[in-house]
């Protein structure tokens, strides 16, 4: 879209200052077997549905910006005809998308809401390596809010010129776009997908993927230009 819609244009740019800002998000809940700081993003979490091509989709996002910014992947979002976002509380409200990058994999997605809870990119940190203790928050089978632990369990791989963590934890259906968090909370990585054939094995987009992303809006709105879809 060569003409984008200048409110969704404005709520991009809001994102990105607040990216840049370092926002965090509230403790809002606690458990025994999960920590309390990886609980706490349970309401930032989104559940999306997509009408694609004729078939109807569902999986993964996560408020990023507390202006209605919604971060998900965007290989779900091929051939989009409509895109709706249900949340937290149960409200579902239509979604637009404001950017997406097929070859990173990450999108963003405005909706006509302002949060008060939302997950920090800003603060966000690089995966350790093998071994590592991680925790995913989504929507598997449209289940909001579920949580996940795993461990990284293989190096990162290139794939197209870009690194997937590989992991050894529950991905199911609709966990695609789901945020990953270690045990103090902090965004580590994207839920990609999972592996052929199996629902333990699971690969992720790395921060760093996010942080390279994020860095190229800013570059191009210095640049006075903005691809939207």
């Amino acid at each position: 879209d060569r003409n984008p819609d200048p409110s969704h244009v404005q709520a991009l740019w809001n994102f990105i200052n607040g990216y840049y800002k370092g926002a965090s998000a509230d403790v809002a809940a606690s458990n025994s077997a999960i920590p309390v700081p990886v609980l706490s993003h349970i309401e930032s979490v989104a559940c999306i549905a997509a009408q694609v091509k004729g078939d109807d989709i569902q999986f993964s996002g996560f408020v990023v910006d507390p202006s209605g910014v919604i971060m998900s992947t965007a290989h779900n979002l091929v051939g989009l005809r409509k895109l709706s976002v249900t949340l937290f509380d149960g409200q579902t409200i239509p979604g637009r998308i404001i950017r997406i990058d097929y070859e990173r994999d990450l999108a963003l997605i405005d909706v006509d809401m302002e949060f008060s809870a939302h997950v920090s990119l800003a603060e966000g940190v690089k995966l350790l390596g093998m071994g590592q203790k991680i925790y995913s928050v989504g929507c598997p089978e449209n289940l909001g809010g579920t949580i996940y632990s795993g461990f990284i369990n293989g190096p990162p791989r290139s794939v197209e010129g870009h690194p997937l963590w590989q992991v050894s934890m529950k991905v199911y259906p609709g966990s695609s776009g789901s945020p990953v968090f270690n045990d103090k909370g902090t965004l580590v990585a994207v839920v990609k997908a999972r592996h052929k054939g199996t629902d333990s094995l699971g690969f992720l987009i790395p921060y760093e993927t996010i942080q390279a992303f994020i860095r190229e809006l800013s570059l191009q709105r210095g640049n006075a230009t903005i691809t939207t879809q």
